[in-house]
């Protein structure tokens, strides 16, 4: 049992060195481009949601100024317009098999949770849901910066304690 202790101490050291390490890496590269969903959605229909999203639209043309994107909170309890525009990284017009699409705007933009998303104007014809890869590399990136002293404490604690291999 000494031994399997030891190992974990150890293993905690070695994580304390790649944790920030990682988390740095997925700060700053920023994730890749969309990885879209296969569905598309008609204009002002209800698009449920489970993780933050990008919400794009058919055709590139649309006149993203006289767009308009509402967010619905989980369970809800709360209703708010997200802005619409330009992404925060990466091309507002991205050329896909069926077509181009532009950006409209994403769900990490609202203060809340989003459980549905429905956008409507601006002469779209369909609108279509991609990962956002950046806000999960973000989150990602911020939990192995915040799991690195927690995996150096039990390390250090651990070969403090005496077990040593």
């Amino acid at each position: 049992m000494r031994q399997v202790t030891a190992l974990f101490g150890l293993v905690c050291l070695a994580g304390a060195l790649l944790a920030p390490i990682l988390g740095i890496v997925l700060l700053v590269t920023g994730g890749g481009g969309p990885a879209f969903s296969d569905e598309t959605h008609e204009p002002g229909q209800e698009i449920r949601l489970v993780r933050p999203t990008t919400v794009w639209a058919q055709p590139a043309s649309v006149d993203v100024s006289a767009v308009t994107c509402t967010a619905s909170e989980f369970g809800g309890t709360g209703s708010a317009k997200l802005p619409v525009g330009k992404p925060s990284s990466g091309p507002s017009i991205v050329d896909r098999s069926t077509g181009d699409v532009r950006f409209l705007t994403t769900t990490s933009r609202a203060d809340f949770s989003v459980g549905t998303v429905s956008c409507t104007g601006g002469g779209i014809t369909a609108i279509l849901t991609a990962r956002d890869s950046g806000a999960v590399h973000k989150q990602a990136g911020i939990a192995f910066l915040v799991a690195t002293p927690i995996l150096l404490a039990i390390g250090l604690g651990v070969r403090r304690a005496g077990f040593r291999v």
